[in-house]
């Protein structure tokens, strides 16, 4: 399943082309690095896909769900926790779902007849996969 493609991107800053015409797909079971010398267009295509900036050409499509942020390097001396951590914090709904899993499965290991448990964790499931808790 494509999460995100560009078209045809271009950008260009005063007289220096950074993007030119740069087309790409990228789906859920991609693993991207984005690697290149300072001011080959890395920070500005992140830019563009994150929507904190717009293409002088080209077009940017999105499947529903997918979310694009960027974590300025530069950033990472005020965490408090590392940075996947962090990462992890902006669903913190899906922690918390994920929690409340975690402690129902280890109450049924216990009493695996609880039907109320076991109800509440299908319900919890549920929610986890409808919110992408499973693909995040």
């Amino acid at each position: 399943m494509s999460l995100v493609s560009g078209d045809k991107l271009s950008q260009k800053f005063r007289d220096q082309v950074v993007l030119d015409a740069v087309s790409f797909t990228v789906t859920d079971d991609d693993r991207i690095g984005l690697v290149g010398r300072n001011g080959t267009g890395k920070t500005t295509l992140l830019e563009i896909l994150a929507g904190l900036s717009e293409a002088d050409s080209g077009e940017v499509t999105q499947s529903r769900g997918c979310v694009i942020d960027i974590f300025e390097q530069d950033k990472t001396d005020i965490l408090d926790m590392d940075l996947f951590a962090y990462v992890e914090s902006v669903r913190a709904d899906l922690l918390t779902i994920r929690g409340k899993m975690s402690e129902l499965e280890e109450h049924l290991e216990r009493a695996p007849h609880d039907s109320a448990a076991l109800s509440q964790l299908g319900n919890l499931h549920t929610r986890f996969e409808h919110l992408g808790g499973f693909t995040f």
